[in-house]
């Protein structure tokens, strides 16, 4: 058990060091590339006003430590499983707190907008929480499947 929980907290490091050197790189490269992936992190769409920084922000972070927690998380109990999610849940929260220090004051239109306010902060937390459980279930029955059981995970 002590082992799962290393590998949580390990993937969980693993996680936001990405998370961190993805916003570094983007905020700091000059070249094609970095320009490129600056201009789509910061776009929004025209119709809606949707931006595209909450896929690698908020749902590729959360998919991920999603399923290590249900690879990790298999037979544990209940209340152990949503522990997990809300902790690894908080950690990709608390991470997006961090992303507007690399980039230059105000040139990060959803930060203007409020979104660090105590309830923009709580809505993205239970939003992130349904995808790391959501991820967590994967993981969950891929385990199964791949262990040849027809068991539904618990």
């Amino acid at each position: 058990m002590r082992l799962r929980i290393y590998t949580l907290i390990a993937s969980c490091c693993i996680v936001s060091g990405l998370e961190l050197l993805w916003h570094w790189f983007i905020a700091e490269s000059h070249s094609w590339l970095g320009v490129t992936l600056l201009l789509t992190y910061t776009s929004r769409d025209a119709v809606s006003g949707k931006g595209f920084y909450p896929v690698p922000d908020l749902f590729i972070p959360a998919l991920a430590l999603g399923i290590v927690v249900g690879r990790v998380g298999r037979g544990w109990p209940r209340r152990g499983v949503l522990l997990c999610i809300l902790l690894v849940s908080a950690n990709v929260v608390a991470l997006t707190l961090l992303y507007p220090m690399f980039f230059a004051p105000r040139s990060l239109w959803w930060v203007q907008l409020g979104s660090t306010s105590v309830g923009s902060l709580m809505l993205t937390l239970f939003e992130t929480m349904i995808l790391v459980a959501f991820g967590s279930l994967a993981g969950a029955v891929a385990l199964a499947k791949g262990n040849g059981s027809r068991q539904s995970p618990r």
